[in-house]
């Protein structure tokens, strides 16, 4: 009976795969943010279409960046409050902090300064379900810690 596969290719290690249990958000005063359920933070980068002779396609050049990221949390008193905070002065900017802390990995800090929230639930709520709500941001610079 032959093979099915073949052993002597590289195998992933499950151990080595980024749990993200381990995820915490903390806000500009160093607070745990314990009620955040999902958190992320992305790059996007501005391309400008550079016209090339002798080629087969255009090229590519990066012309900046923008940072996005949202944060999905359970609705308690706390978030209730940095609701009210971000309606008081939504152009306020805030720094949040996101670290990877899995023990298997090593670990991941990276600091998003210039936070600015897009938009914020007023009020909502969904019969036989725990509150939760969405915080969708923009951010002007990271750096990593």
């Amino acid at each position: 009976m032959s093979q099915a596969y073949d052993d002597k290719l590289p195998v992933l290690d499950p151990r080595k795969v980024l749990r993200g249990k381990y995820g915490q958000v903390y806000d500009e005063t160093g607070r745990a943010m314990v009620e955040v359920t999902e958190a992320e933070v992305k790059v996007k980068f501005n391309k400008k279409k550079v016209e090339r002779g002798n080629a087969k396609a255009d090229g590519n050049r990066t012309m900046g960046s923008e940072i996005s990221g949202k944060i999905k949390m359970h609705w308690t008193a706390k978030i209730a409050e940095l609701r009210r905070s971000i309606l008081n002065d939504p152009d306020a900017p805030r720094t949040l902090i996101f670290e990877h802390r899995d023990p298997d990995l090593p670990g991941e800090k990276v600091a998003v300064m210039g936070v600015t929230f897009d938009e914020v639930d007023l009020i909502g709520f969904k019969v036989k379900d725990t509150g939760d709500t969405d915080l969708a941001f923009t951010a002007d610079d990271y750096k990593f810690l």
